[in-house]
């Protein structure tokens, strides 16, 4: 494990728009970009770990159940983390 890294340390010009994987990037993006913008990212961060959580029971049981190769309980199962995904965000944001 590395060591923490301090905001103030951080450069100017570190890119963050691509990063959602953790709460300290949150904060980053707090800081640098403004509490809308933070909340717009921390519900969308929600979203994903639904989608995840799904994702991953589904796939657990097509290994366990049913015994699929992992490519393809992967791969079928796919269309469920964008279903549950799509899903979650019209109800949370209300998108028709």
């Amino acid at each position: 494990m590395g060591k923490p890294v301090l905001l103030s340390v951080l450069p100017e010009s570190l890119p963050l728009e691509g990063e959602s994987g953790s709460g300290s990037s949150l904060l980053i993006t707090l800081s640098q970009k403004g509490a809308p913008f933070a909340a717009v990212e921390g519900r969308s961060m929600i979203v994903v770990a639904f989608a995840l959580a799904a994702y991953s029971w589904v796939v657990c049981v097509l290994l366990k159940k049913f015994l699929l190769s992992s490519r393809t309980a992967t791969m079928a199962t796919l269309i469920v983390w964008f279903v549950v995904a799509f899903g979650v965000s019209a109800a949370l944001f209300q998108l028709s």
